[in-house]
C-alpha cells in the first residue's frame, strides 16, 4: 500500500514538473503548420491597432522551445527598416531564434516608441501626453502573441533596438525583467530618471556606443540623453549590484568592449565603445562617423543567448 502511494506522488510530482516547464514555454509548442519567414503581424493593444514584423528561421521546429529578440527602431524609422539595418534576420537564421520588430505609434508625425522621457526630463523634445501609450506593456503583449503562435522559450526573451529603441530597451530592463533576460541597447542611455529605474531582478546588458554620436552623447548629457553613455554604463552596473571595476574583455580596430563581471545574480554589464562612431547600427553602415569592421548583431545574439531569465 506504502509502496503504490509513493507511486502516486512521484507521479504527480513528474507531472507538476512537465507543467512547470510547459508552462515557462509557450502554448504554440502546440501549433500545426506555423509559417516560417517573414511576415506581419496586427494586435490591439490599448485600444489602439499595433503590428509588428515577425522573422522566423526556417530550421524552426514546432517542438523545440525558442528564443525570441524583440529589435526596436528608432524615431522616425520603422519595423522594416530596423530589420533591415541591423540585418538581425540572417542572424536569427544562424542561431536558430524568433526575430521581432515592433512599430511605433507616430507622434508629431514620427513613429516613436515612448522609452520614458517627460517633461520633467530636460532632454525630452516630445510631449507623450499627445499620444499615451505603454509601450513596455506592448512588447510583453508581443510576447505572448508570438508565444500563442510558435513553441516560445519564454525564459530566453531579449531586448535590443537603435537609438529610441535603445532606450526602449533600457525601459524594459528597468520595468520588465518578469519578462525579459537580458538587453542589448544600441546608441541610446535611459530615458527615465535613474531613480525610477527598480528592476526586479538582474538584467544582463551589452551596450554599443559611438565616441563621435551628436543624437545620444558619448561622455555627458547633450542631444536628446540626460547622462552620457559612459554613465549610463556605471549606472546600470550600480542597480544589478556589480562590484569591483570593469575589464577589458574584447578589442578589434576601433571596437573596445569593458565588462563588470561580478553581478547580482551572475549578470554581465558589457559596454562597448567605437573609436570615432557615429550614431549607428555596430558594424553597418554610418553618415555621421564612422563604422566598424564587427558584426553588431552577431555579438549581440552571442551575448544574449547566453542569459536565461532566472
Amino acid at each position: 500500500m506504502m509502496k503504490r502511494v509513493l507511486l502516486i506522488l512521484v507521479g504527480f510530482l513528474i507531472l507538476g514538473l512537465e507543467a512547470g516547464n510547459h508552462e515557462e514555454n509557450a502554448s504554440g509548442c502546440d501549433a500545426l503548420n506555423p509559417v516560417l519567414g517573414k511576415t506581419t503581424v496586427s494586435i490591439e493593444h490599448e485600444g489602439k491597432d499595433r503590428s509588428y514584423r515577425l522573422y522566423v528561421p526556417k530550421n524552426y521546429k514546432s517542438d523545440t522551445p525558442t528564443p525570441l529578440i524583440i529589435n526596436f527602431h528608432g524615431t522616425g524609422s520603422n519595423a522594416e527598416q530596423q530589420a533591415i539595418y541591423s540585418d538581425m534576420d540572417s542572424v536569427a537564421e544562424k542561431k536558430g531564434f524568433i526575430h521581432v520588430n515592433p512599430q511605433g505609434l507616430e507622434l508629431d508625425g514620427r513613429p516613436v516608441f515612448n522609452a520614458g522621457l517627460t517633461m520633467e526630463s530636460p532632454a525630452n523634445k516630445r510631449d507623450f501626453s499627445k499620444a499615451p501609450r505603454d509601450d513596455v506593456d506592448f512588447a510583453k503583449t508581443i510576447v505572448e502573441d508570438v508565444s500563442t503562435k510558435y513553441c516560445l522559450n519564454k525564459k530566453k526573451v531579449y531586448s535590443t533596438g537603435m537609438s529610441n529603441g535603445g532606450r526602449m530597451s533600457y525601459r524594459i530592463g528597468c520595468e520588465a525583467a518578469d519578462t525579459f533576460a537580458a538587453i542589448a541597447p544600441v546608441a541610446g542611455v535611459l530615458s527615465l530618471p535613474p531613480e525610477k529605474c527598480q528592476p526586479t531582478k538582474a538584467v544582463p546588458s551589452i551596450a554599443f556606443h559611438g565616441t563621435w554620436d551628436l543624437v545620444s552623447s558619448y561622455k555627458k548629457a547633450g542631444g536628446f540623453s540626460t547622462m552620457g553613455a559612459i554613465q549610463m554604463f556605471s549606472l546600470w552596473a550600480k542597480k544589478n549590484q556589480c562590484k569591483g571595476k570593469p575589464i577589458v574583455t574584447f578589442q578589434e580596430n576601433n571596437v573596445s568592449c569593458e565588462s563588470y563581471q561580478s553581478c547580482a545574480e551572475g549578470a554581465e554589464i558589457k559596454f562597448c565603445t567605437i573609436d570615432r562612431g557615429g550614431h549607428c547600427w555596430p558594424g553597418r553602415p554610418c553618415r555621421l562617423g564612422a563604422s566598424s569592421t564587427i558584426n553588431g548583431s552577431e555579438m549581440i545574439a552571442e551575448f544574449l543567448l547566453q542569459f536565461e531569465r532566472n
